[in-house]
């Protein structure tokens, strides 16, 4: 984990509770207290983990983590064979949010909602505060009816075979998917919709 050269580590071993050298990537930071000289001022400038740089996105005014947890890799190995399980995917979850990476980018066609529902169970299982974290999500593609079903890899044409509506970008289609997301996402809105 490479961290900010502002970021400086508290040691209760030093005589006045911090070594004022920037940290490597050896550091270790588990149970860490993190001092932040950057916002002395801040009721903020302490923090059990350190953060991650947060950025703007365009000039939407939304600031996500610098690095951000990309859901692809969660879901039904039937859909892909190098997925992981939700068992695995919460460790990965809050590994992350523990590091300061606070940003996570799924798509309603990853593993045909599954990810979406992974990460939904993660926010909930490890009572991620949705006030302070920012989920990104997709629309565009056909969601299969069954988690293995992967429409998009076979090449073949949704309306030829029952899902008329159900792809592309028409208004229909976003204000579905949307409904469809929020409810596997067990949330109450989708911060960036791509």
């Amino acid at each position: 984990v490479l961290l900010p050269s502002h970021l400086h580590h508290r040691d209760s071993t030093t005589t006045n509770g911090y070594n004022n050298r920037e940290h490597d990537s050896q550091t270790k930071i588990q149970g860490s207290l993190w001092y932040d000289d950057n916002a002395l001022d801040s009721p903020f400038a302490f923090s059990l983990t350190p953060r991650c740089d947060l950025v703007r996105l365009g000039t939407s005014g939304l600031k996500v983590s610098k690095i951000i947890l990309g859901t692809m890799q969660y879901g039904d190995p039937e859909w892909q064979a190098w997925l992981v399980d939700e068992k695995e995917a919460i460790k990965h979850i809050k590994f992350a949010y523990e590091n300061g990476i606070q940003t996570f980018d799924t798509a309603n066609v990853y593993s045909n909602g599954m990810s979406e529902i992974i990460l939904g169970k993660a926010i909930k299982a490890l009572d991620l505060p949705r006030e302070e974290i920012v989920i990104l999500t997709k629309v565009y593609f056909t969601v299969g009816r069954d988690t293995g079903d992967n429409i998009v890899a076979t090449g073949q044409a949704p309306d030829e075979i029952g899902y008329v509506n159900q792809h592309g970008l028409s208004r229909k289609h976003i204000f579905d998917s949307v409904k469809a997301s929020l409810k596997r996402l067990d949330v109450d809105y989708i911060d960036v919709l791509q």
